[in-house]
């Protein structure tokens, strides 16, 4: 149990616990506290059929996690990044406005998109990523010149986690749900989710369910499974683009002989050889004693 804490934030463990319908109750606690959202109806969430090993890196700590929910009158896309670059910004834009446009492709009596937003969950943002350094900040789809494309239907939230304890919303029962969530995504210590699992229900609730992914030996056997499946793969593929190149040089090299054997067939110089064919002088030198010329 807990031989290793991963902390919520991370990518397998964020998808367990938010990402499976097993868990909904805690997903749509997260998703009906959170300020962002409260003018849309949580009431007939779906959340998109996913593998949690699917998206496994070979660089764990690189990867982000995604779960992408639909309601009655928007698409919420939830991501969650242990740091925050420059390139992840723009995959996650990418991604926004393909849940977006994808809407015509899946149904052709689609009169009006649903909106997208998109709730980026991170721990530490690379320097200089963003000019504010807010506990939200508040993001729509610009162009270079700065402006607003589809405003009100693609949004982006990012939640600075590290912040969460800085504030209090004593009489706000919702938004101490929501900061709750964000200050067990930031805790760094069994100690600490059981800290904060004590202050409320909801907290209770992740921190049993980060119990039972710490248990969960089917999984991370899966899990294990997968990377070792891919890993085998990668080392395949790389074998086959190490002999290609193996191959290529080998046959260069066997060319180059062919065309030296000529030249030495024809009497010219070593040193002439070697110039033109691409052999050392040695390597001619020892052909040309090989052939007796």
């Amino acid at each position: 149990m807990f031989d290793e804490f991963e902390p919520l934030i991370a990518d397998r463990i964020f998808k367990y616990v938010y990402g499976t319908e097993k868990n909904k109750q805690v997903l749509m606690n997260l998703l009906s506290s959170c300020p962002f959202l409260k003018n849309y109806s949580l009431q007939s969430l779906t959340i998109q059929k996913q593998s949690l090993l699917e998206t496994m890196s070979s660089k764990e700590k690189d990867c982000y996690a995604d779960i992408v929910v639909f309601l009655r009158d928007a698409i919420i896309d939830i991501e969650a990044y242990r740091e925050l670059k420059k390139d992840d910004i723009y995959v996650s834009k990418e991604y926004l406005t393909r849940l977006y446009s994808s809407q015509i492709s899946s149904s052709k009596n689609v009169l009006k998109h649903l909106p997208v937003i998109q709730l980026l969950f991170v721990k530490k943002i690379s320097k200089n990523l963003l000019k504010e350094k807010e506990f939200i900040n508040h993001y729509h789809i610009v162009n270079k010149n700065g402006n607003c494309f589809y405003k009100d239907d693609l949004q982006t939230f990012i939640i600075l986690i590290d912040k969460a304890d800085s504030q209090s919303y004593n009489d706000d029962e919702k938004m101490n749900d929501f900061l709750t969530h964000l200050r067990l995504m930031n805790a760094s210590s069994l100690e600490e989710v059981k800290c904060i699992g004590k202050e409320s229900e909801i907290g209770m609730d992740i921190e049993k369910i980060m119990e039972a992914y710490a248990n969960d030996t089917v999984f991370h056997e899966a899990i294990a499974e997968i990377r070792k499946a891919k890993m085998e793969k990668e080392a395949k593929l790389r074998g086959r683009r190490e002999g290609r190149k193996e191959g290529r040089i080998e046959g260069r090299n066997e060319i180059q002989k062919e065309t030296a054997k000529k030249m030495l067939e024809d009497h010219m110089s070593c040193e002439a050889i070697s110039k033109y064919s691409g052999l050392s002088l040695n390597e001619v030198k020892s052909l040309q004693r090989s052939l007796q010329i």
